[in-house]
């Protein structure tokens, strides 16, 4: 729920503003976007009903835009809907290496859900998180497809990260550019249960 109130004042208006949402209480599991003993950071996009062709169309303009490599998307949820075009929930991944504001700068470009942009202020390790748990009645995100890139392999990738997707959902990246680490970090959090 959203609530706005105006008041007028010494000829100067105040806007309060009031946003309700769903206290988090049901713990889940994700990967972390920053890439161990590093600053950097793989590319982590939370997309919530959107049209499936508007992300692709968009990915693929960020590609372009900001010059990385291929994406893997994730489908998180679909509402079925009698409309030509119905919404669904996605997730997008690209392994490359990203500093901190690149990928602020690419996240803030997006259309993608607006919690998602301001989560690493909230997150004690200022990570962006991407569930690959179950969440409530919703099932682990599946795997769809790799939008390509003709950016592929121009930055540095994180082994570690695709690694991951490959054991986690039978993913084959065969990176060009890739790190030597061998770790990465998991987060355990709090979130509200959306069926």
């Amino acid at each position: 729920m959203k609530s706005s109130w105006k008041l007028t004042l010494f000829g100067r208006t105040l806007i309060f503003q009031f946003h309700v949402i769903k206290t988090p209480k049901d713990r889940t599991w994700g990967k972390s976007s920053r890439i161990r003993n590093t600053m950097n950071h793989v590319l982590f996009i939370d997309y919530d009903y959107i049209d499936e062709r508007t992300m692709v169309d968009e990915v693929q303009a960020l590609q372009t835009e900001f010059e990385f490599g291929n994406v893997a998307v994730f489908q998180t949820k679909f509402k079925s809907s009698e409309d030509e075009h119905p919404a669904g929930g996605f997730h997008c991944v690209c392994v490359d290496y990203f500093t901190l504001n690149e990928v602020k700068r690419i996240v803030m470009s997006s259309s993608c859900d607006l919690g998602f942009v301001i989560a690493p202020r909230y997150d004690r390790f200022r990570n962006w998180v991407l569930r690959d748990t179950v969440k409530g009645s919703r099932e682990i995100p599946k795997f769809k497809y790799l939008i390509v890139s003709p950016f592929e392999g121009k930055r540095k990738q994180s082994s570690t990260h695709a690694f991951f997707l490959s054991n986690r959902y039978g993913i084959k990246l065969n990176l060009l550019n890739p790190d030597e680490n061998v770790s990465m970090q998991f987060e355990s959090y709090l979130t509200a249960n959306r069926t």
